[in-house]
C-alpha cells in the first residue's frame, strides 16, 4: 500500500470507530428517552390523579362551605375578607364579589366579631367564642386562627344564628325570676303574720296561762311550731334569692358594687353570721390569716361576703365532728404554679388566697367534676337528703369569676374538704387593725358619725301611707307600724297613693313596685317632682330587686321582702329623724366611676343626707343650676376637662356663694390644688381627708 492510501484506511478506521461509538451512544439516549418518557408519563398520570383528588375535596370542601347551617368567613391577618358562604352572605345582605377584600370592621356587627377575631389572632391555636349582633339577630361567633410554619396568616369564623335560643334563655330567666318574686309575697306575709302572733301570744296570752303541765306543753308546742314557721320561711327565702341570684347572673343583670375591699373583714364578716350554726354543732371554727394582714381586693364586698358564708355554711353542714378551718394567704408568684396541684394552673400574677377546710364526710372523686354545677347536689338525693337548690356553690363559682378569680375543690372521703378560691389583688395592704373597705373607710366614717348624731323620732304623731296592692301585706304593715306607735293610712294603688299623698301630706310614704295602673315607681317619679310632696321620704318595699332604679328616681330607701321589722323600723325612724335634723344639707356628687358615685349616693342617702348624682359635665352644670346644692363633691379629672367648664360654671353659677366646692383626687400636687383653688375650688382633698371635710362643712 502506498502512504496515500494506508493514510486513507486510517482516516476510514478512524471514521469507523467514530459511527460506532455515535451508534452505541445513539442507542443509550434512546433507552434513556424512552425511560424518561415512561417516567414523565408515570408522572403525568400521578398528577392527574392528584389532581384529581384535590379537585374532588376543593368540591367537596365547597359544598361544605356552600351547604353549611352556619355562616363562615375567612379573613386575612388585616382582618379583609378573602372567602365567605352563602348563609353569611344573606347575614350581611351583600353578594361573594362586594364582599371580597372588604373589612370586617365594616360590616354591620357589632364591635364583639372584630375583638373575638382579633383574639384569635393574638393567641393562634385556640378557637375563642362570643355573642355578636346585627340586624336585630344574635349570632354566636366562634373564631381560630390558620397558621403556616407555627405563624398566623389569617382566621376562620363561623357564626351560628342563636336568636331563637337566647330568645328562649331569657324566657325562661324571667319566668324564674317573676316566679321567685311571686313567691316573695305570700312568704312576706307568713313569716309576718308569725311573728305577730308570736309577739301577741308571748305578750297577752303566756303571762296569763296557768302553772298547769298541760297547758305548759301546749304553750310550749305552741311557740315551737311558730319558730318552725319562722325558721322554714326564712330557708325558703334563702332559697329564692339563690334562684333570683343565678337568673340574674345569667342573664347579666347582677348588680356589681367594686370597691378596693379588706379580704380579712369579708372573712370576720361571715365568720359572724355562721358562728352560731358551728356552735349548735360543737365546731370551732379555726382563722389562720398573715400577721401583716391580706392585702386589698378590688371586688362587690357583699357578694364577697355571700362566697365565704356559703362555703362556711356547707362546711359546717356536712360536718359533725372536729373543726372548721380558715385559711388566708398571699400567694407569691413563684408558688402560683403549683397552687392547684393535678388541675389547670394559675396565670402568672398576685393573687390571695382563702381556704375553708372541714374534717366532714367528703366527697368522692367521681362528684367533684360537677360540684360547682348548676342545680347539682353530689350523692344520692334519696340517702344523703340534700338541702337546697344547688345552687350555692355555682354561685360562688360565678361570682369569684367576675371578680377575675377562681374556685376549686380538693376533698377525700371520709376526711374532709377544702374549697379554695383566689382573687387578683391590689398593690396596697391592710393592717388588721385598719377600718373595713378601705377605699370607703370615709364613707364608713360618715355613716358613723351621721348615726351617732341621728335622734328617734316621737313615732306617736306621725302618719305613713303605706301602698300596695296586697291586703296582706297592707294588713300586716299596719299592725306592725301601729304596735310601734305610728297612724297608718293605706291606698291599694298607684293612683290611690297620689291622691292621698297629696290629700293627707304623710310623713312618710312606703311604695310597693308592682302595684295596677301606675307603678310604685312611676309615683316616686311623680311625687318627687311636685313640690308639695317631693320633701315626704319615700320608702320603697317591694319583691323587686331594683335598688338603683329607686334611688335615682328619688326614692330615700329601699328594702327587698320578706323583710325584718327590726331593719323596717330602724330605716323608717332613719327617714323621720332627717327631716328634724338641722344639719341636713343636699349634696352633689359628680364622679366618672358609677360604682363610686352609686356608693356615696347610697350611704349619705340611707343616713339622711339629699344626693343629686351626675356623671359627666353637662349634666353635672345642669342638676347644679336646677338642685342648687349644698356641697359639690367633683372628680378631680372631670373639674379638668375643657379647661376646668364644669368649675367655672359651677362657680358662676354661685353667685351668692352658698355652694362649697370639693376637688377629689387619689394624690393632690401642689399644682394642681393651686389651679383648681383658682378656678373655683374650695378646697381640693384625697378621698380618704372627706369624712373631715364634710364635718367641717356641717
Amino acid at each position: 500500500y502506498t502512504d496515500e492510501e494506508i493514510e486513507s484506511l486510517r482516516l476510514l478506521s478512524h471514521q469507523i470507530a467514530i459511527a460506532v461509538e455515535n451508534a452505541r451512544l445513539y442507542r443509550q439516549v434512546e433507552a434513556y428517552s424512552k425511560g424518561l418518557e415512561a417516567q414523565v408519563q408515570e408522572r403525568t398520570q400521578a398528577l392527574e390523579v392528584a389532581n384529581q383528588a384535590l379537585s374532588q375535596e376543593k368540591s367537596t370542601l365547597d359544598a361544605v362551605i356552600h351547604n353549611i347551617a352556619d355562616g363562615l368567613v375567612v379573613t386575612d391577618s388585616a382582618g379583609h375578607i378573602l372567602l365567605t358562604n352563602p348563609v353569611f352572605q344573606r347575614m350581611v345582605g351583600r353578594p361573594a364579589t362586594w364582599l371580597q377584600g372588604q373589612s370586617l370592621a365594616d360590616l354591620p356587627f357589632d364591635e364583639g366579631l372584630v375583638m373575638v377575631v382579633a383574639q384569635a389572632l393574638e393567641e393562634a391555636g385556640q378557637v375563642f367564642t362570643t355573642d355578636v349582633q346585627a340586624a336585630k339577630r344574635i349570632y354566636r361567633a366562634s373564631a381560630t386562627a390558620l397558621q403556616t410554619d407555627g405563624q398566623a396568616i389569617g382566621v376562620v369564623t363561623v357564626l351560628r344564628d342563636v336568636t331563637h335560643e337566647v330568645e328562649v334563655d331569657r324566657m325562661k330567666t324571667d319566668f324564674i325570676s317573676t316566679v321567685s318574686h311571686e313567691l316573695r309575697t305570700p312568704l312576706t306575709s307568713v313569716l309576718g303574720f308569725a311573728r305577730l302572733i308570736r309577739k301577741a301570744f308571748e305578750r297577752e296570752i303566756v303571762p296569763v296561762l296557768p302553772e298547769i303541765r298541760r297547758v305548759q306543753r301546749a304553750k310550749k308546742r305552741i311557740l315551737d311550731n311558730l319558730t318552725i314557721i319562722e325558721s322554714e320561711s326564712q330557708r325558703l327565702t334563702r332559697l329564692i334569692n339563690d334562684v333570683l341570684d343565678i337568673a340574674k347572673m345569667e342573664a347579666g343583670r347582677m348588680e356589681w358594687h367594686m370597691a378596693e375591699t379588706d379580704l380579712g373583714e369579708v372573712i370576720r364578716q361571715a365568720i359572724a353570721a355562721t358562728t352560731a350554726l358551728a356552735s349548735e354543732k360543737g365546731l370551732p371554727i379555726q382563722v389562720t390569716l398573715p400577721p401583716e394582714g391580706l392585702p386589698l381586693v378590688w371586688g362587690d364586698r357583699d357578694r364577697l361576703i355571700q362566697v365565704m358564708t356559703n362555703l362556711l355554711s356547707n362546711a359546717i353542714k356536712f360536718t359533725e365532728r372536729g373543726q372548721i378551718e380558715v385559711r388566708g394567704e398571699v400567694v407569691p408568684e413563684e408558688a402560683v404554679a403549683t397552687l392547684r396541684p393535678g388541675d389547670a394552673p394559675l396565670p402568672p400574677g398576685e393573687w390571695v388566697a382563702v381556704h375553708v377546710a372541714d374534717t366532714g364526710v367528703g366527697i368522692r372523686a367521681e362528684d367533684l367534676p360537677h360540684v360547682f354545677e348548676k342545680f347539682r347536689q353530689v350523692g344520692n338525693a334519696l340517702t344523703n337528703r340534700p338541702r337546697g337548690t344547688g345552687l350555692g356553690l355555682s354561685i360562688c363559682k360565678e361570682i369569684v369569676e367576675h371578680h377575675g378569680g377562681q374556685i376549686w375543690v380538693e376533698s377525700q372521703v371520709g376526711v374532709g374538704s377544702t374549697f379554695s378560691f383566689v382573687l387578683p389583688l391590689t398593690r396596697r395592704k391592710i393592717t388588721p387593725e385598719t377600718p373595713a373597705e378601705p377605699e370607703m373607710a370615709p364613707l364608713v366614717e360618715i355613716r358613723r358619725r351621721v348615726e351617732a348624731q341621728l335622734p328617734l323620732p316621737p313615732s306617736g304623731t306621725k302618719t305613713i301611707l303605706v301602698a300596695d296592692d296586697e291586703a296582706n301585706i297592707r294588713e300586716l304593715l299596719r299592725q306592725e307600724l301601729t304596735e310601734a306607735g305610728y297612724r297608718v293610712i293605706e291606698a291599694a294603688d298607684g293612683p290611690e297613693a297620689l291622691e292621698k299623698a297629696r290629700r293627707e301630706r304623710p310623713d312618710l310614704i312606703i311604695l310597693d313596685v308592682m302595684m295596677p295602673g301606675v307603678s310604685g315607681f312611676d309615683v316616686t317619679s311623680v311625687l318627687k317632682a311636685d313640690e308639695q310632696t317631693q320633701e315626704i321620704p319615700i320608702l320603697i318595699l317591694s319583691i323587686i330587686e331594683d335598688r338603683e332604679r329607686g334611688l335615682r328616681l328619688g326614692a330615700d330607701a329601699y328594702l327587698t321582702k320578706p323583710v325584718e321589722v327590726n331593719a323596717l323600723l330602724t330605716t323608717i325612724a332613719r327617714l323621720l329623724a332627717r327631716d328634724r335634723d338641722p344639719t341636713r344639707r343636699k349634696v352633689l356628687v359628680i364622679d366618672r366611676d358609677q360604682s363610686a358615685v352609686e356608693a356615696i349616693t347610697r350611704t349619705l342617702r340611707e343616713r339622711g343626707y339629699e344626693v343629686v348624682e351626675a356623671y359627666d359635665p353637662r349634666g353635672a352644670i345642669l342638676k347644679a343650676r336646677r338642685e342648687k346644692p349644698d356641697l359639690v363633691i367633683l372628680d378631680a379629672m372631670i373639674s379638668q376637662m375643657n379647661d376646668y367648664e364644669v368649675l367655672k360654671a359651677l362657680r358662676y353659677q354661685d353667685r351668692e356663694g352658698r355652694t362649697c366646692i370639693i376637688v377629689l383626687a387619689g394624690e393632690v400636687s401642689p399644682q394642681q390644688e393651686a389651679e383648681a383653688r383658682r378656678q373655683g375650688a374650695d378646697d381640693v382633698a384625697r378621698r380618704e381627708d372627706l369624712p373631715g371635710l364634710l364635718d367641717e362643712g356641717r
